[in-house]
């Protein structure tokens, strides 16, 4: 296991961690397995310097580097060796869970982390005894160049892969080792958060411009009706003003017929005036006939 001082770590984590860039490198100190794989209870340290792990076939020895890559976070069964996860827990175990926790040590810094699985598949995972999730601690420990899929472990067959790997390959592997892999990773990820903020930048300007024809649409019936009632104020003035206008002559029509009446009712009074004085006869009496 790469344990050497190079591995600088650098991104930050919440929850009283220290800024990566503020940690120094850490050292595995301790792999602590409750009912894993064929473990009932392991505490294994690990000394400064190699740490040797002997033992005959079958008594364990893969188990404790699955423990390693099972308490970082890996999610791959084919990685940790199992087929399902009842594989992980130890048959003998009370409590139908398996645990692993990892102890390191940066400077005067001790970190602890923790994952436990249940047979159910439900991984419940913890940094210095607080719950936190899978992000949080590939996070931690990718601060420290710790990857459960990463060059820490070197598994079996893993030396001869690397043999038969292209330049370009092996250059990946030392970017990655450097460090430098992580913020390839990182420029990668940000490009593909780019792009689908381009993409819904592109999708909010399409609405725009739909919305855009709707309100132009919108606005020529605004005008229309704007138009309208401008139209019907002017009609109701227009109305207005000819029945005004029309009250006006019948009015001056009434008045004229009335004097016309009052003139013909003064005639007809004249008129009958003068029929009602008596009618003087002027006549001779006739002489008598002798």
């Amino acid at each position: 296991m790469d344990q050497s001082p190079e591995n600088q770590p650098p991104e930050e984590l919440a929850g009283g961690i220290p800024k990566a860039r503020e940690r120094k490198p850490a050292k595995l100190q301790k792999l602590i397995l409750r009912n894993f794989k064929s473990f009932r209870k392991a505490d294994i340290p690990f000394s400064e310097g190699f740490t040797a792990i002997v033992g005959a076939n079958g008594s364990g020895k893969s188990n404790i580097v699955d423990g390693l890559m099972f308490a970082m976070g890996a999610t791959s069964m084919k990685s940790i060796r199992a087929s399902r996860i009842s594989e992980l827990i130890n048959n003998d175990a009370e409590d139908s869970a398996a645990r692993a926790e990892l102890v390191l040590k940066s400077g005067n810094e001790e970190y602890r982390v923790t994952r436990r699985i249940d047979r159910s598949g439900k991984s419940v995972y913890g940094l210095n005894e607080k719950r936190s999730s899978l992000n949080e601690i590939e996070s931690f420990l990718t601060g420290f160049n710790m990857r459960p899929d990463g060059h820490n472990i070197v598994a079996q067959g893993d030396i001869t892969r690397i043999i038969d790997m292209n330049p370009r390959q092996r250059r990946e592997i030392i970017d990655e080792i450097a460090g430098i892999r992580e913020y390839e990773d990182k420029k990668e990820e940000s490009l593909n958060k780019l792009e689908k903020v381009e993409k819904k930048i592109s999708d909010v300007r399409i609405v725009i411009n739909e919305r855009r024809k709707y309100l132009g649409q919108l606005e020529k019936e605004r005008q229309a009706a704007v138009r309208y009632n401008e139209l019907q104020l002017e009609m109701k003035g227009t109305k207005a003003t000819i029945i005004s206008e029309e009250i006006k002559a019948i009015r001056a029509e009434v008045l004229n017929k009335e004097k016309r009446i009052a003139l013909c009712l003064k005639l007809l009074l004249t008129e009958k005036k003068l029929n009602s004085k008596p009618v003087k006869q002027s006549f001779k009496p006739r002489k008598k006939m002798e």
